[in-house]
């Protein structure tokens, strides 16, 4: 019974958090027939369990801590940061730390001058797209077109293993890694580009932490060493006055 318990609480707490309360029944895996939403109206189906925890699903969860902007465009003319955290959106994903920095990163391995289309998609179907390259690899005439046009090509079916990484949220490096087994083509770029951060980021971070104690790095000072006196010898090495070794 605790078990049970248990879950009907986590079912009230779902039910309290979405606005979803139904009008009769309450007992696990009973199903009612209308819904009454925070504002008051209804709509028709079920509110078991199942329907309110599916609702709760697809609501992606995001990281409060999770950076907003880079400050600054990329080649391709967007935010990557802001524009990472909209295709994140856009496929229905969390907006973690982790994922933000998998987005970014790739589209910093991509580096392409594409227009709107910084993970250099050759995904066709938009309305005033060009050409970039010879690849195919499409300039877009506006953000959401590119923001679109990629959304649809990750989710074409043979990217599933990027999908799940960027699911879970928890790993830029899986996501990174998950790219680098894809057909996408990026390779193992992302990860290269993951690997760089870490080794600039390591020894500012060391800086910052000795500044936030109030500790200074110490200045490492040569040692003195005493001059030789003069005329003495050194290891295999004669003297001025001593004759030089024969031939």
């Amino acid at each position: 019974m605790d078990g049970i318990a248990g879950v009907e609480a986590r079912f009230q707490e779902i039910e309290s958090r979405f606005g979803v309360k139904p009008t009769g029944g309450g007992v696990l895996g009973t199903s009612n027939t209308k819904t009454i939403s925070a504002d008051g109206g209804s709509a028709p189906g079920s509110t078991s369990f199942a329907a309110v925890l599916a609702q709760a699903q697809g609501t992606a969860a995001s990281d409060p801590s999770a950076p907003t902007s880079s400050g600054t465009l990329n080649r391709s003319g967007v935010d990557s940061v802001g524009w990472a955290r909209d295709f994140l959106t856009k496929l229905g994903m969390p907006i973690t730390t982790e994922n933000v920095r998998a987005i970014s990163a790739w589209e910093q391995a991509e580096g392409t001058k594409a227009s709107f289309n910084p993970l250099a998609t050759t995904q066709s179907g938009f309305a005033g797209e060009t050409r970039f390259n010879r690849v195919g690899v499409k300039n877009y005439a506006t953000y959401q077109d590119g923001i679109d046009a990629n959304a649809h090509a990750l989710t074409n079916g043979r990217y599933t293993n990027v999908l799940d990484a960027l699911r879970a949220g928890n790993s830029a490096t899986a996501v990174a890694q998950a790219i680098a087994d894809s057909p996408w083509g990026t390779h193992g770029g992302v990860l290269r580009v993951l690997q760089s951060q870490h080794k600039s980021f390591a020894p500012r971070r060391h800086q910052e932490l000795l500044a936030s104690s109030g500790n200074r790095p110490r200045a490492v000072r040569p040692r003195n060493r005493r001059p030789s006196p003069a005329g003495s010898a050194r290891r295999g090495v004669p003297r001025r006055s001593d004759p030089l070794p024969v031939r």
